[in-house]
């Protein structure tokens, strides 16, 4: 059977968190083809000399990095579409591997009527102007635990004079251009539909799936809200949405007993904040009723400005000192035998708040010996550091939402970024955690585009996966866009067991720390199949 690719298209991203997440990827047996644009950067691979690097380090304002590819020195920065094929490879084959990259590339540019070709000893992709054979794409791999990663760069709207402070892969007499400079018209949206399609044909896959960013800018109204232009942009018809009634099998009910009074009792005696008031959660009558909830710490309010959660964004409070021992006394009264610690973003603070998880984690096992831990977390801008202060405290669980599909996340988490989330997550896999994830359908996505979504969550190595239905909290977030069907969400599950995913929660009133609890124990217990909601 013909192996599948995933080819992601990822819009901008800094070259470290792309060579981070290619080597989470090169971690999973699936074979991937990332496609995107760096932000400026100069690259030195294994073989770099650092005369051939014209400047002085210290003294520029475009980074250098030292990276672990083949190859010399160059130039990544906007207009230079980057590929990066992942795959698993014999060491004895490396060099068929470059021939065929080189062919894709190679049979793309003949699709804009470029002859392109290779040349002895220097590997690239080469082209002739003015008589002169210039370098347009470049090529550099990695092949470790016969698994490849890095791949090349080719330069289409590139800035070729910043190549000029270098010596470009090393070749002092033959110099580089673009499309541009050989004054070929084309579109990134159609030359990534081109180079996908060769590496297909040249690589034989017979299977591919597709998630990517937007391309086409849209005509915007100047009254429009910055989340409806994000939406346009996104390609989501903001117009089709709706807010209003909603249908019966999303609405939750409204039910207090003498349970949820004593939980409300207990949270409100320790003056304590909880994502199910601050989120308007749909299952807290249920989740209170049966003596559980889920803490907010660090404060409750955000400093970022999601499309689909009503937690409120504003200017924090100072972090509360005494917060975790009240949490951890409240924990004991609560008798409860698992615990869901989760916080509102805090950019405002140098660890965005891991200090706080970590004191809260610490005084719950100072006071309640026998119980779990789950920990739903914000990406700490993608800061180690915070994030390793939380890891070495070992939490039973570790969850990070990726919320939703690629094309989604700059218009729904403007502040976030889909291969941060991924990363933070794949952190959490290496230090051997259980890991869990959540995604919320119904915000403008497809079904191609969730399952895609699935397949890079379970790449990365993610244990257990919550799905449920967007709820619009009022007019000033994101409109739905669809009601889901629970056929659709037997879909997503039967695809997220099938993708390798060990436990799925996948329903209209799904939450991420919904029934957590029980769904750690059938993790660990072997059990498969969905929660009952009723």
């Amino acid at each position: 059977m013909s192996k599948k690719l995933f080819i992601r298209y990822l819009g901008t991203v800094n070259y470290l968190p792309a060579w981070e997440f290619q080597r989470n990827l090169a971690l999973s047996e699936n074979d991937y083809l990332l496609l995107l644009t760096h932000n400026p950067v100069y690259t030195m691979g294994l073989n770099a000399q650092s005369k051939n690097l014209l400047f002085d380090p210290s003294c520029s304002k475009v980074p250098v990095v030292k990276t672990d590819r083949g190859g010399d020195v160059t130039f990544h920065g906007p207009g230079q579409l980057v590929g990066y094929l992942i795959t698993s490879l014999s060491d004895k084959k490396v060099a068929q591997f470059i021939f065929k990259v080189e062919q894709a590339i190679i049979n793309t540019l003949k699709n804009y009527s470029i002859s392109a070709y290779r040349m002895n000893d220097y590997p690239g992709v080469w082209v002739k102007k003015d008589g002169q054979d210039k370098k347009i794409a470049a090529i550099g791999v990695r092949v470790k635990n016969k698994r490849t990663y890095h791949g090349f760069a080719l330069n289409v709207f590139t800035d070729l004079k910043m190549f000029e402070s270098i010596v470009p892969c090393g070749i002092k007499d033959k110099g580089v251009t673009s499309f541009k400079e050989l004054r070929v018209d084309v579109s990134f949206e159609d030359l990534v539909k081109e180079i996908y399609s060769e590496f297909l044909k040249v690589f034989n896959y017979q299977d591919f799936s597709y998630q990517g960013i937007n391309y086409k800018e849209t005509s915007f109204n100047s009254t429009d809200s910055k989340l409806k232009l994000r939406l346009q942009k996104a390609g989501v018809e903001v117009k089709n949405g709706y807010y209003g009634r909603k249908p019966e099998f999303v609405i939750s009910q409204l039910r207090t007993s003498a349970t949820f009074l004593q939980t409300q009792k207990v949270l409100n005696f320790y003056k304590l904040n909880t994502v199910c008031r601050e989120a308007n959660c749909p299952n807290r009558f249920k989740c209170w009723a049966e003596g559980t909830a889920t803490f907010l710490i660090n404060g409750k309010i955000c400093t970022r400005a999601c499309g689909f959660c009503d937690v409120t964004t504003g200017k924090p409070e100072e972090v509360d000192e005494n917060e975790p021992k009240r949490i951890a006394q409240a924990v004991k009264v609560m008798g409860l035998s698992h615990v869901v610690l989760t916080a509102p973003a805090r950019d405002d603070l140098k660890d965005g708040g891991a200090q706080g998880f970590a004191r809260t984690i610490q005084a719950i096992r100072d006071l309640n010996a026998h119980l779990s831990i789950e920990v739903l977390v914000p990406d700490f801008k993608g800061n180690e550091v915070a994030l390793n202060t939380i890891l070495d405290l070992k939490p039973d669980v570790f969850n990070h939402n990726i919320e939703t599909v690629l094309r989604l996340q700059k218009a729904i988490r403007p502040q976030a970024d889909y291969v941060r989330s991924l990363n933070v997550l794949a952190s959490a896999k290496k230090a051997n955690l259980v890991i869990k994830s959540g995604l919320i359908v119904g915000m403008g996505e497809t079904n191609d585009e969730v399952f895609a979504t699935i397949e890079d969550l379970a790449s990365i190595g993610v244990d257990i996966l919550t799905i449920g239905q967007y709820l619009a909290p009022s007019r000033s977030y994101s409109p739905v866009m669809r009601y889901v069907t629970q056929s659709e969400f037997d879909q997503f599950s039967n695809f997220a067991y099938e993708a390798g995913i060990s436990y799925v929660q996948s329903a209209p009133l799904v939450r991420s720390s919904y029934l957590a609890g029980g769904a750690l124990k059938s993790f660990m217990g072997g059990s498969y199949g969905l929660v009952n909601q009723g």
